[in-house]
């Protein structure tokens, strides 16, 4: 089972590419630097569960459902690819 930050990192690209943001956008909003950002998305950092809480302030959303839609959905992703950390990345709307 690959580590949780790594997961959590997919999770939050997945969340910010799905509303556009850049990574400064976010990480301007959350008052870190755009590289600490980037350790966060690639699985280099631990979160803290107050920085998983200002990341669903940001986007609006409840810890649970960051963890539910997100980061459960991922893990199962991931397991079903045999454990392997694949980036994912939304699809075109018009290649469905």
């Amino acid at each position: 089972m690959p580590e949780i930050s790594k997961i959590v990192g997919i999770s939050l690209r997945k969340l910010r590419v799905s509303k556009k943001y850049s990574q400064q956008y976010v990480a301007d909003y959350l008052e870190i630097s755009r590289n600490a950002y980037m350790n966060w998305e690639a699985g280099k950092t631990n979160l803290s569960i107050n920085q998983v809480q200002a990341i669903c302030s940001f986007y609006h959303i409840r810890l649970s459902t960051f963890i539910e839609d997100y980061v459960e959905r991922d893990m199962r992703f991931n397991e079903l690819k045999g454990g392997l950390i694949v980036r994912q990345f939304p699809m075109h709307p018009l290649s469905n």
